[in-house]
């Protein structure tokens, strides 16, 4: 039933030597490509809470204490959705997992729009967390499948402008349907974006490739390491991660740089609106441009 989630077999059909630049070059722009718009999608949904807030506390009541209770449910289901779906991701085809993931993630979006339940809210954005933690581990596994490390940095920091691709896309999605159907149709706040994610995450599945070996080309090269070779995925884990302290170092700075961007980012709508006496345009067209 879900064998199409699998990883893809090797193509029996190699392309020939002298086509292989050629196609590695067709493959990886469409593995960017693929991977930030659907990177990009996933933060139109992860963003609309926070630009819808003004709207909730103004028409449904919710308080400023019930949107940092929904935000940091987000926030911890996404931290554990990351660890288990990148363990998931690690063992299935990336270009579909992908898009189930955003797929899912948008229909738990389209229900926050038609509930007045905290604790509804709440539990739906524990799934849209979980479901966002699809994401980022298959579009990178996808990158560091297609690229070797000459390549990686330069394709890494090209994808990693899709958070803010989707951040100010999802802000002038928001302002635009609230100008269309007014600030008083919550529903629709959180349908046009879902819907938006769902067409883009069937364009990302048609669009991707799993690996090299799956469309005829040989695998890319990487540096030779010591191999070691673990009886399971808790020894890997444990002697590669939990035993590397550059991996801690990493952890312990992206967490104080998250900090900081998350409380820009989750804040500033409720500020600028409420504090500020910023109107939805100013406040969504300041979003954008930060």
């Amino acid at each position: 039933m879900i064998n199409w989630l699998l990883p893809s077999a090797p193509s029996d059909k190699l392309v020939p030597k002298e086509q292989m630049h050629g196609a590695f070059i067709k493959y990886r722009t469409r593995i960017l490509v693929s991977t930030i718009l659907a990177y990009a999608s996933y933060y139109i949904v992860k963003s609309n809470f926070t630009l819808s807030s003004p709207y909730l506390t103004k028409d449904i009541g919710l308080t400023t204490a019930d949107v940092g209770l929904v935000l940091s449910a987000l926030a911890i289901s996404y931290g554990i959705g990351k660890f288990f779906m990148g363990l998931l991701a690690d063992r299935l085809n990336p270009r579909y997992f992908v898009g189930v993931g955003l797929i899912l993630s948008a229909i738990f979006n389209t229900f926050f729009g038609y509930t007045r339940s905290l604790w509804v809210m709440i539990l739906l954005m524990i799934g849209i967390g979980v479901t966002q933690g699809i994401g980022s581990p298959c579009c990178q596994k996808s990158l560091a499948t297609w690229f070797d490390e000459h390549q990686l940095g330069t394709a890494t920091s090209t994808w990693n402008i899709s958070h803010n691709i989707g951040s100010g896309t999802a802000s002038l999605i928001v302002a635009g349907t609230v100008g269309a159907f007014g600030a008083a149709n919550i529903h629709s706040i959180f349908l046009i974006p879902s819907l938006i994610s769902v067409v883009m995450a069937l364009i990302v599945m048609v669009l991707g490739v799993d690996t090299p070996e799956s469309v005829g080309l040989p695998k890319v090269n990487k540096s030779k390491q010591k191999n070691i070779k673990h009886k399971t995925s808790w020894g890997a884990f444990h002697d590669n991660i939990m035993k590397n302290p550059i991996v801690w170092a990493l952890c312990i700075m992206n967490a104080f740089s998250y900090i900081l961007r998350y409380g820009i980012e989750n804040w500033i709508p409720i500020y600028l609106s409420t504090s500020k006496g910023f109107s939805s345009v100013a406040t969504n067209s300041a979003f954008t441009i930060f």
